[in-house]
């Protein structure tokens, strides 16, 4: 299927990139790579009755351009989001005639509710720790089950979540923030490995992706890094990859019983051999621009024709329900964390996008091309950052994607390995160049 995204990397390393399209600005700094990469085959999308655009929001995109017009001539019948639907979305979608390459809004904004996606693990009986919602703030206050995790119900990623060892910690947590109740309580589950893993859910069978280790370290200066690094299947033993197969078919079974279509992206903490669901993002991710590179990942299928396939209901291979087995190891940094560690510094202009890689142990910037993420040492830096940039923690700051390993890992635990430490400080060193 021709598909037209806004700036979405999926689309550029997919192994189909020649039947797909990209909607763009030409102030954007991530314009350029998708001319390099898609030539041909970017709309420089301009704006009716005087209206601004941006590419940060899709919906003005879609009502406030000549989209229209440019997908209807080129015959492109159906547009993948990057994150989130809307039912403005699709109205708009349904009133002129295209498909929305997203999972139905009215699943998305269910499976993100922490306290609706922890009643539907108890209802479908799948694996998840002990759980309590928590109605006020009087109860909230004298809570003592710890280690804990509260959430916030409608949050986004990390942002809503905290982790609270004791009661000292919860009252400093009561100070710092106003919670609106009800939020949900969870047992935290200390010992165990966190992972990640996608799931693309057809009308009747399943594509299962290799696993990824979700890691967070905390850093000197109090701010966070989070990445994900694939996880060879190897690591795990028999038992513990028989137990995930199982709960993931279960968790496809669930979720098409509901008519949920598409992708979702699954945290989980594996203690023991067991499994247990944390969290649900029914959308695009930091894991699946890789995902799309790597086709090993994915059992050897290109990961944005069977996302496509499966919200179209055209058949999905019946025999991919189980984790793949690889070697990857490739790595993804979240970059947001830069900014909370140069507070009221700038960036003119920002660093580049595009490819770097290792020669001599100095980093170079080698260009735009994907040709230039072949090597191992090779990594990309992927924002949208205008040309001055304030640092502010409001503002996406990218990620770098890497197929070099930070972590070593157990049964239990994650660490940075030597290498991966100096592989770190060197791509950190280099960003701190473009601070002025």
């Amino acid at each position: 299927m021709r598909l037209i995204g806004f700036n979405q990397l999926e689309l550029i390393f997919s192994s189909l990139k020649q039947s797909h399209y990209s909607g763009s600005l030409v102030e954007s700094p991530l314009h350029p790579f998708f001319e390099e990469n898609l030539k041909g085959r970017v709309f420089e999308l301009k704006p009716t009755d005087g209206k601004k655009l941006s590419l940060t929001d899709e919906l003005p995109l879609m009502e406030n351009s000549d989209l229209e017009k440019r997908l209807i001539k080129e015959k492109i019948p159906a547009i993948i989001l990057d994150t989130h639907s809307s039912f403005a979305k699709e109205k708009w979608a349904k009133k002129h005639g295209f498909r929305l390459i997203v999972p139905a809004w009215r699943f998305q904004k269910k499976l993100e509710d922490k306290i609706f996606f922890d009643r539907f693990l108890q209802k479908n009986k799948l694996p998840v720790p002990r759980s309590a919602i928590i109605t006020n703030a009087v109860t909230f206050k004298k809570w003592s089950d710890f280690p804990a995790v509260f959430q916030v119900p409608k949050s986004d990623g990390s942002k809503g979540t905290f982790f609270v060892n004791n009661k000292k910690e919860l009252d400093l947590l009561s100070k710092k923030h106003h919670f609106e109740f009800p939020i949900l309580w969870r047992e935290w589950i200390t010992e165990g490995l966190p992972l990640g893993v996608t799931l693309v859910i057809g009308k009747t069978a399943t594509v299962i992706s290799a696993l990824r280790m979700q890691a967070v370290f905390n850093h000197a200066d109090r701010t966070d890094y989070y990445g994900v690094q694939w996880l060879p299947t190897s690591r795990l033993s028999k038992k513990s990859t028989d137990n995930l197969n199982s709960v993931l078919n279960t968790m496809a079974d669930a979720l098409r019983k509901m008519s949920y279509r598409g992708v979702a992206n699954f945290d989980l903490i594996l203690k023991d051999g067991q499994p247990y669901f944390i969290e649900c993002n029914p959308r695009l991710g930091g894991a699946t621009p890789l995902l799309t590179w790597r086709k090993d990942l994915l059992h050897g299928e290109d990961f944005i024709d069977l996302f496509a396939r499966s919200l179209t209901d055209e058949t999905l291979p019946d025999n991919m329900n189980f984790i793949p087995d690889h070697d990857y190891e490739g790595f993804n940094l979240d970059l947001d964390f830069f900014a909370a560690a140069h507070k009221k510094q700038k960036m003119a202009p920002p660093y580049p996008v595009g490819f770097c890689d290792f020669e001599n142990n100095k980093i170079i910037y080698k260009g735009l091309n994907t040709s230039f993420f072949h090597s191992k040492s090779s990594f990309f830096i992927y924002h949208n950052l205008p040309q001055k940039t304030n640092f502010s923690e409001d503002r996406f700051y990218g990620f770098i994607m890497m197929h070099s390993p930070l972590l070593n890992s157990d049964k239990k635990h994650y660490y940075f390995s030597e290498s991966g430490k100096k592989r770190l400080d060197d791509i950190l060193a280099y960003l701190t160049t473009y601070i002025i």
